[in-house]
């Protein structure tokens, strides 16, 4: 009876948050608070009494028995609650879940649903992760997250629940035909923002790609597909980590002017204790036994004149790909194992994106790109994506921010 009316798992063990705060407790009046968000909850006794219990950790079932005059399905809605908003945490993960949090907002992508809301349905999750501490050279792309979402605010863009999707046309994003699929999950409510990762200016780097694994394996263990707003080229290696403990095996698609495997002894010092840069995510990744394949597309330049393939490692470079799109002789990616896309804005050309640190003359038009993205996911299983480098600080007209946001649509098409 007891496994019929509890809808959360009944033996996942559940302990109080560090982040738990009570503020006043007096006759049937409790009131705490989430010392990060500072948001305040007026509580009843009954809350009281299960958090009391969660002092230690306490599974779903054991409330229930410790608790009998509680409905279990009163128990399941509060725990569901208290764990939403951080409250309480699974204690399996207590090591980083206490100051894992995500800043729902108000002014979301494109108007888009709160995901937050519909946290355990399937679809395509987009994620802010405001981090450029992994790019000495210029880190202002932390700002990215916010600008574009502003830019889509500023810009009317609505393509959330209260629009007429009838009257909406993808055409003009695009250089093939859009898939229908965008409009189908658009009505379906099926792709939505859930916000902004929480970092603190004193974090480690480490503390913060535990953050971003964490994200990206609560939307993965659910279905959905992992939308990362970057951010700096170093929290790619997070959300590829993640993925690939949850898919086994993969494969990476990576649009870059830059192979970002620039290792020295000195990064391979600092790797050890779990700390890499924008330069060097890549090598990271192919150190995971998990990773098949990654095929990377776009490099050019002198920082890649001693660069050349691997066995797992294959590049298509800018001049190639650029030639063998007009001849119609692309290679095609092979479907032995789902694809994590990461989308280096300085693929493109600076004429296209001059907002990015490092930008590299001789990158690939807009429309080079759709057709790029075009010919190697068309009938690939997206599994994970994200899209970095972006630096407002130094973007012109807010150009390289139009066209960062007319490519999250077009990925977000990908995604079968």
């Amino acid at each position: 009876m007891l496994m019929e009316t509890l809808v959360l798992p009944a033996e996942t063990q559940y302990t109080l948050s560090a982040c738990l705060s009570v503020r006043s407790r007096s006759a049937g009046n409790y009131q705490i608070a989430h010392l990060l968000t500072g948001k305040q909850y007026q509580i009843t006794a009954d809350v009281a009494r299960i958090l009391a219990l969660l002092q230690k950790t306490a599974t779903p079932s054991q409330l229930c028995d410790a608790l009998p005059d509680l409905p279990p399905t009163a128990i399941d809605r509060t725990i569901r609650f208290l764990t939403s908003e951080k409250l309480i945490i699974d204690a399996a993960h207590s090591a980083h879940e206490d100051l894992f949090h995500i800043n729902q907002l108000t002014n979301r992508l494109f108007n888009l649903p709160d995901h937050q809301r519909r946290s355990e349905d399937p679809g395509v999750v987009f994620i802010g992760v405001p981090y450029g501490g992994g790019n000495g050279i210029s880190p202002g792309c932390d700002r990215f997250p916010s600008v574009v979402r502003a830019y889509t605010k500023q810009q009317k863009i609505n393509l959330g629940p209260d629009a007429n999707l009838a009257n909406v046309h993808f055409r003009g994003l695009y250089a093939t035909t859009p898939p229908t699929r965008l409009t189908d999950r658009l009505l379906a409510g099926d792709l939505r923002d859930w916000g902004d990762l929480l970092f603190f200016p004193f974090e480690s780097a480490t503390d913060v790609y535990a953050k971003i694994g964490r994200a990206v394996q609560l939307t993965a263990q659910r279905g959905q597909v992992p939308v990362l707003l970057g951010g700096d080229h170093s929290i790619s290696y997070a959300g590829i980590q993640a993925i690939t403990e949850q898919y086994g095996a993969i494969q990476v698609l990576h649009f870059d002017a830059h192979c970002d495997t620039y290792e020295s002894s000195y990064n391979r010092l600092y790797a050890r204790r779990g700390a890499h840069s924008h330069g060097t995510f890549m090598s990271r990744s192919l150190e995971l036994p998990g990773l098949k394949r990654v095929t990377q597309i776009g490099l050019r330049g002198f920082t890649n004149i001693s660069q050349h393939d691997t066995s797992r490692r294959h590049i298509l470079w800018a001049e190639d790909a650029r030639q063998a799109l007009i001849a119609n002789t692309l290679p095609t990616l092979p479907t032995d194992w789902p694809v994590y896309v990461t989308f280096d804005i300085d693929v493109l050309d600076p004429a296209v994106a001059p907002g990015t640190a490092t930008p590299v003359p001789g990158g690939f038009s807009y429309d080079e790109v759709c057709h790029l993205l075009a010919h190697f996911l068309q009938g690939q299983r997206v599994v994970g994506v994200d899209l970095v480098e972006v630096n407002p600080d130094r973007d012109r007209d807010q150009v390289t921010v139009q066209t960062a946001a007319q490519l999250l649509l077009l990925l977000a098409s990908y995604v079968v």
